[in-house]
């Protein structure tokens, strides 16, 4: 089968059909060429991705921070200044917001420090302890 064949298509999470799955990323010179998948698990109400190269093709996965990244959980007047702050800028306040409508009641933000992006915090959306989703920005949060 192939990577878009349908019993390859089940979230890491829950086991459910990726859906709205669309080619993101094209590339020919790394690696023999390849593309990168993006995809939707409605049920969780997360973002999964998939590389397809001529080297293999990965698992779907979710492109957050790592749980051992998890620095300090938010609280409601943390969560409140923030929306506050970024709330104020056009391409920001958007943004956080769409982040936040991911929230379910169970689920809690944390700080995270962003290994990847020389040691800057962002947040966390983690859901039964596991991080789904992530808000960064070139600064810290």
């Amino acid at each position: 089968m192939g990577p878009n064949s349908r019993s390859e298509n089940r979230c890491p999470l829950c086991g459910s059909s990726i859906t709205d799955i669309q080619i993101t990323v094209r590339w020919k010179d790394y690696g023999g060429g390849g593309y990168c998948l993006e995809g939707k698990c409605f049920p969780c109400g997360v973002d999964v991705f998939k590389s397809v190269s001529k080297e293999g093709t990965t698992d779907w996965y979710m492109s957050v921070a790592e749980k051992e990244w998890l620095t300090e959980q938010l609280g409601p007047d943390e969560i409140e200044r923030l929306t506050g702050k970024l709330s104020r800028y056009s391409a920001l306040g958007p943004k956080w917001h769409g982040f936040l409508k991911k929230k379910r009641a169970s689920d809690e933000l944390w700080r995270f420090v962003n290994h990847d992006n020389d040691e800057k915090t962002a947040i966390a959306l983690v859901r039964n302890g596991i991080p789904i989703a992530d808000y960064g920005l070139f600064s810290n949060l």
